[in-house]
C-alpha cells in the first residue's frame, strides 16, 4: 500500500506542476479543507467539488482524508 501511495503522490506533484494556477492547491485551500473537515467531515466527494470551483476530485479527496486524520490526531 505504501509504495502505491507514493506513487500517487508523486502524480499528484507532476499534475500540479502541470495545472494552471487556478487549479493548484493554495494556503487557503488547506485552511478552508480544514475548516470543512472539522464542521462537515462526512461530506460527499460531490459536495466537496463544489466547495472546490476548479478543482477535480483527484486534487481535492486526498487532502480531505489528510485533513480527517490530523484532526483525528489533535483528539
Amino acid at each position: 500500500v505504501g509504495e502505491n501511495h507514493n506513487e500517487e503522490l508523486s502524480k499528484d506533484k507532476e499534475e500540479a506542476k502541470q495545472l494552471p494556477k487556478a487549479k493548484k492547491w493554495t494556503d487557503a485551500d488547506n485552511n478552508k479543507m480544514m475548516i470543512i473537515a472539522e464542521e462537515k467531515p462526512d461530506l460527499s466527494s460531490a459536495d466537496l467539488l463544489k466547495e472546490f470551483a476548479g478543482k477535480t476530485h483527484q486534487l481535492i479527496w486526498p487532502k480531505f482524508k489528510k485533513a480527517k486524520e490530523e484532526l483525528e490526531t489533535k483528539r
